[in-house]
């Protein structure tokens, strides 16, 4: 249990962090399963990267999931696995879901209080 929570903040830590956000600035993480999801990730990502909108992907931050970057005034989340499904073509075997998580591109507030 400790080595795993370890390995979550380790991740927590290490994500890349934008000296100003902009606006409308978010983070969807998208989570692949399938067989194909392997082969399909290169494609996918290129797809994402030439998209308008899209600031930045993290496809190696963790094992089957996919970091999106992006203007939520310009893509929304629904517009983002549009890319994504059509990336993957016919026959394929992968498929995107959103992840509702703590990983995000905005800090998590903390308070700290001392005790007595």
């Amino acid at each position: 249990m400790i080595s795993a929570v370890y390995y979550f903040i380790t991740i927590l830590i290490s994500l890349p962090v934008s000296i100003s956000a902009e606006p409308g600035s978010v983070r969807t993480t998208l989570m692949l399963t399938g067989q194909d999801c392997s082969n399909s990730r290169p494609t996918i990502v290129k797809a994402l990267e030439q998209s308008e909108g899209i600031r930045q992907v993290y496809p190696n931050l963790m094992p089957d999931h996919l970091l999106v970057d992006h203007n939520s005034q310009e893509l929304t989340e629904d517009q983002i696995l549009a890319i994504v499904s059509t990336a993957f073509g016919e026959g394929r075997t992968c498929r995107a879901e959103l992840m509702k998580s703590c990983i995000s591109a905005n800090p998590i507030p903390h308070r700290i209080t001392a005790s007595p």
